[in-house]
């Protein structure tokens, strides 16, 4: 009786087993992830994030990374230089999944922000408060159509939040800080 039961637990284990990786080849087009749908206009700007305030004057407004939907990239830096960079298409698209899907850019808004900076200061009341007086604000925008359009921002003062959409939000944000690092560099 015990070996029926243990036959049929594995069984059914399994089965689901089974059903889960169908459900998930079915979500990734059989194993691959589809690509977004990019804008037909090359020179459109997809994805940008800029810097605000902070201890840096910027001498203009424009902002600090700009990638287009051809993959061209642009970086501007703190003195007004330009430096221009390309991804491959295969680079973009990755980017745009580790933002989107990965970190789930869309989810990022004010709203959550506030919410986990609230929730996170519950769980640390009574702790140690820290206070910055001139912490720089990131922007981060895409902007792939009307409906895949999102812009957050947060001041880098948070940038050791343990809440989970500060932590996504600060992952986005470093990772396109290393791409204009990278381009600025000429790599």
């Amino acid at each position: 009786m015990l070996t029926n039961r243990l036959a049929f637990a594995l069984i059914l284990l399994a089965a689901t087993a089974l059903c889960a990786t169908g459900l998930h080849a079915a979500e990734t087009g059989g194993g691959k992830i589809p690509d977004y749908e990019l804008p037909k206009d090359g020179s459109t700007v997809v994805v940008q994030m800029r810097y605000l305030g902070g201890m840096i004057w910027r001498p203009d407004a424009k902002p600090y990374l700009q990638i287009q939907a051809d993959g061209k990239v642009l970086v501007h830096d703190a003195q007004g230089n330009q430096k221009e960079g390309q991804l491959t298409p295969k680079e973009l698209q990755d980017l745009l999944r580790f933002m989107l899907k990965d970190q789930d850019f869309m989810g990022v808004t004010k709203e959550s922000i506030a919410a986990g900076l609230a929730d996170e200061a519950k769980a640390n009341a009574g702790g140690p408060m820290v206070m910055t007086t001139d912490a720089t604000t990131i922007f981060v925008k895409v902007s792939l159509n009307e409906k895949l359009t999102n812009e957050a921002s947060t001041t880098s003062a948070h940038q050791n939040s343990k809440a989970k959409v500060l932590v996504e939000f600060n992952a986005i944000a470093n990772h396109l800080s290393e791409i204009g690092v990278k381009v600025s560099k000429g790599k």
